[in-house]
């Protein structure tokens, strides 16, 4: 999906340039561009309730390297409508 690549890109260039001033951790930009991207999905799946179905995905997917408090985060930051 294009789309979510260019608003992970864009997100990511946003994280790059605060990460330090906000004392970001590099764990968060991976979330950060994985919420993207399933954020981009839910619209695919469904356009009315994408951020409900990018959350769910989230949240029920097996995500390598993830815990489960960071599935939460980054599930809880696609339930966010745009």
């Amino acid at each position: 999906m294009i789309q979510a690549q260019r608003v992970a890109k864009v997100a990511a260039n946003f994280f790059d340039q605060v990460e330090k001033e906000w004392h970001l951790e590099a764990i968060s930009r991976d979330l950060l561009i994985s919420a993207c991207q399933l954020h981009e999905i839910g619209l695919s799946v469904d356009f009315k309730q994408a951020p409900q179905h990018a959350a769910y995905l989230v949240r029920n997917l097996d995500l390598p390297g993830f815990t489960p408090a960071q599935k939460k985060i980054a599930g809880d930051a696609t339930a966010q409508p745009d």
